[in-house]
């Protein structure tokens, strides 16, 4: 639910950032896409480092 969360607000925040740089809907979307997998993607790498240890031992 948090990374959901992540990713809204972050999806809001690349929206708006085309929206300021003149963008149309496509950009729109897909700032917003890219802003929120990124935001959602490294707070779930963060949150599951403990589970990543085993790999590099």
């Amino acid at each position: 639910m948090i990374l959901l969360a992540v990713f809204i607000a972050f999806f809001a925040l690349g929206w708006l950032r085309a929206r300021r740089a003149g963008g149309g809907l496509a950009d729109r979307i897909r700032y917003g896409i890219v802003h929120g997998l990124a935001a959602a993607l490294a707070l779930y790498a963060v949150v599951t480092i403990g589970d990543w240890q085993g790999l590099t031992n």
